[in-house]
């Protein structure tokens, strides 16, 4: 999927591997979120072909839960990959194996 819908590119042979295909500010996590998400339903009603909900036509609940997913979507388009990397001590610790002392890692800018 990754691949698929242009986030990786994939390189076969003995230096091959997967690279980022754009610039990790580029990569937004909604578009991320879409691409995994859109296809599993958020409840039973919005599946068209197996929902089995009596109160699906007089439900109020589901056009809130639409605007609430949509919301959801529109507040991870504003954070890239970029976001959640830059800076982040412990993801760069983990990946390496080693603590990271070098004064390069910084607390993350967005809400948390």
């Amino acid at each position: 999927m990754l691949h698929i819908n242009g986030f990786v590119t994939a390189t076969r042979g003995r230096n091959g591997g997967l690279r980022l295909a754009r610039p990790m500010a580029q990569i937004s996590m909604g578009e991320v979120f879409r691409v995994f998400e859109a296809s599993v339903p958020f409840a039973e009603c919005f599946d068209a072909d197996t929902n089995t909900c009596p109160l699906v036509a007089t439900c109020r609940l589901r056009g809130y839960i639409e605007h609430a997913v949509e919301a959801f979507y529109h507040a991870l388009d504003g954070v890239t990959l970029a976001d959640l990397i830059t800076g982040n001590c412990g993801l760069i610790e983990l990946l390496n194996m080693a603590p990271v002392g070098d004064g390069t890692c910084k607390a993350p800018a967005g809400p948390l």
